[in-house]
This record gives C-alpha cells, sequence and structure tokens, in this order.
C-alpha cells in the first residue's frame, strides 16, 4: 500500500529545506510526496529541485502562480494522490525516519476512514493531546456522534482514506478560509467519513516557534466559519458537538501558545475576546452542553480553570 503526503507550501525556504531533508532519510520508499506551491517565494522550487533525486519515494509537484487557501490546497493534492491513505504535514512538522513505515503499519492495522493519533506540540510549551476517548476498533461517526465532539481539530495527527480527503476537496469553501490546522479538513472529513478509529502513538509533533505563528483570533474566526457552514449542511444535525470542541480547543488547547507570549497587546487582545466569547457564545456551555456532561473529568477541570492564566494548568491536569 502507498502513502500520500500532501504538502501545502508558501514560502519559508529554510523550513523547506529542512523538511525535504528529513522526507529523504525515510526508510521506506512506498509513498509519494505532493507538493501544493503557492507561488516561488524564497526561490521554492530552487529548494525543491536541490532534493529531487534525493527523495526515494515519488515526488509530485502542483504549482500555483497565486496564493491559495491551505484548504483548498490540500484538496488538489487529494484530487491528484494515489495512495489509498494519506497524511497531511507542514513543513513545521517533525517527524522520524520511520513515519511512513509506521503511517501505513497503522492504517493497515485500523482500516478506518479517519485514524486520529496523539497530538503534540513542542515548541514553545511542550503539550500532548492525549486522545480523550479512544475508539480502539472500527466504530461507525454515524453511530457515535461523541467523536465530532472529542477529537482535535488539526489535520496533522490523522491519516485519513485518500478517497475521503478527495470528496472534501470539492466543498466550495470561501478562500480566506485559510488556518494553519485545516480545521475544516477535519470536520468536513468527519462528515464524509463513515468509520474512524484512534492510536496512542505519536507520530508526527507540530512546532509553534512563537505567538505570531498562531494567531488566536485568525483560529478562532476560521473555526467559527467552518461551524456556520457545517450547520447549513442538508446531513446536519446537532449544534453542540461542535462548540465543544471549539469550547475545549479555544480554552485548554490553544489558549497555552497565546499565554506564551511575551507581546502584551497580543495577550490582551486574546483575554478580552475569551472573556467574550464566555459571556455569549459559550456562555454556560458546560451546564448544559450534552458532551461536556458526558466527561464529567474535562468538565470538573474546566469550571476549576476558566482564567486565562490558570489555562495551561487545566490542560496538565487533564493529561494526567
Amino acid at each position: 500500500m502507498k502513502l500520500s503526503i500532501i504538502t501545502p507550501i508558501y514560502k519559508e525556504a529554510k523550513r523547506l529545506d529542512r523538511f525535504l531533508s528529513k522526507i529523504s532519510t525515510q526508510n521506506s520508499n512506498n509513498y509519494e510526496l505532493i507538493l501544493i506551491i503557492d507561488t516561488n517565494g524564497e526561490k521554492t522550487l530552487e529548494v525543491v529541485e536541490k532534493y529531487r533525486e534525493k527523495i526515494n519515494g515519488d515526488l509530485r509537484i502542483i504549482f500555483n502562480s497565486k496564493r491559495n487557501s491551505r484548504f483548498k490546497s490540500i484538496g488538489q493534492g487529494a484530487k491528484i494522490a494515489k495512495g489509498k491513505y494519506s497524511i497531511v504535514l507542514s513543513i513545521r512538522n517533525e517527524f522520524s525516519s520511520s513515519l511512513v513505515k509506521n503511517v501505513i503499519a497503522l492504517a493497515e492495522e485500523k482500516g478506518t476512514d479517519i485514524i486520529e493519533f496523539s497530538a503534540a506540540f513542542n515548541s514553545p510549551i511542550k503539550l500532548k493531546g492525549k486522545i480523550r476517548k479512544q475508539f480502539k476498533t472500527s466504530s461507525k461517526i454515524e453511530d457515535n456522534p461523541e467523536i465530532i465532539a472529542w477529537t482535535y481539530p488539526f489535520d496533522f495527527n490523522k491519516i485519513y482514506k485518500t478517497s475521503v480527503l478527495s470528496e472534501v476537496g470539492r466543498v466550495k469553501m470561501p478562500v480566506n478560509f485559510n488556518s494553519r490546522y485545516s480545521i475544516g479538513i477535519t470536520y468536513f472529513s468527519l462528515s464524509v467519513a463513515k468509520t474512524y478509529s484512534t492510536s496512542l502513538k505519536t507520530l508526527v509533533k507540530s512546532r509553534v516557534n512563537n505567538s505570531s505563528q498562531f494567531n488566536y483570533i485568525h483560529f478562532v474566526r476560521h473555526f467559527d466559519a467552518v461551524v456556520d457552514l457545517i450547520s447549513k449542511s442538508p446531513k446536519f444535525e446537532s449544534i453542540d458537538r461542535y462548540l465543544y470542541a471549539q469550547y475545549f480547543t479555544e480554552v485548554v488547547f490553544a489558549a497555552p501558545f497565546v499565554k506564551s507570549s511575551k507581546n502584551k497587546a497580543s495577550l490582551k487582545k486574546f483575554k478580552d475576546k475569551i472573556q467574550k466569547r464566555q459571556e455569549t457564545k459559550f456562555i454556560n456551555i458546560l451546564d448544559v452542553n450534552q458532551y461536556a456532561i458526558l466527561m464529567p473529568k474535562e468538565k470538573s477541570v474546566l469550571l476549576s480553570h476558566i482564567s486565562p492564566g490558570s489555562m495551561y494548568k487545566a490542560y496538565k491536569e487533564l493529561e494526567k
């Protein structure tokens, strides 16, 4: 079975150089690397050419003359992907030389449309997204709506059947739906896929060097827009699962990255934003949301740590 690695690129030649260097060390050639390059900024194509002969899998390139959204770029890659399964990697991701081998082994073991493995961030503060509810064997998403409430919205800790990603790529998304973690990819995939499973393994880590690379306000707006678009779908049934997913991600997972910022202006905006959302969109969510009620440990910790200063502590308690 061949694996498709889909990687959107916009500038950042130095990071691309490091990324391709890691890809070229893979101890399996049973993969294709699909690079979707938006403009040749910072001489991106020259960096790719440097590694063309060093990459032991197949190398395929899509070149766009102007910048696309990340969502659209991933869709482009999925449409031409030949692997049965695909993963979406950012050039900031970190992984071992056994990534391809490990992903294929996990995909063959689970055999589901989506496989979620443990998320991990290694900068500026180390966080590990522990699987909040395990689905060790194939589970139908239709029969388990809590999957949507308790999955992490990031694309880098998922293995997708390529057919699912390809279908998601047909969704008409506004061009400004652009997020480093491609929230839309995760939730539209969950609406298309039929089966889901989890793994406690950590195969990929994401690096965030500073708050400028994690724009909390932009992240929130993107999340809101994706949920709003999904809610207009004919298949839509309940907003509860998406609201709880948003609340948990914003309060516990995204907050530490903003909190680590030394930029006082950014931190003030963050505090004001989260307070406003607590008073409007998320008012009384822990008391009335059915998915919060089903997770008493999370609810207890979240109730104890609702201020921006204690969110990281809340996360570490949930990790235990």
